[in-house]
């Protein structure tokens, strides 16, 4: 569950759909995390997950990630 308001998010659906990426991604019920999901990086690569602490400067990766048929 997003730990900021609707008002914050912009409305309930954006929330909806917040709680929907950490919970498609599989963020939300990682050992390694200690936000229900929105502190890992998905990263794919290792499989072990990365995590931030710092929302102010989220993402500070520098290059892409996509993968697949977005590449």
């Amino acid at each position: 569950m997003a730990r900021i308001s609707a008002i914050q998010a912009g409305s309930r659906d954006a929330l909806a759909f917040l709680d929907m990426l950490t919970w498609s991604e599989g963020t939300s019920t990682s050992p390694a995390t200690a936000l229900d999901g929105y502190d890992v990086i998905v990263t794919g690569i290792d499989r072990k997950p990365e995590i931030f602490t710092d929302f102010s400067d989220h993402p500070l990766r520098k290059w892409t990630t996509l993968e697949g048929h977005q590449q």
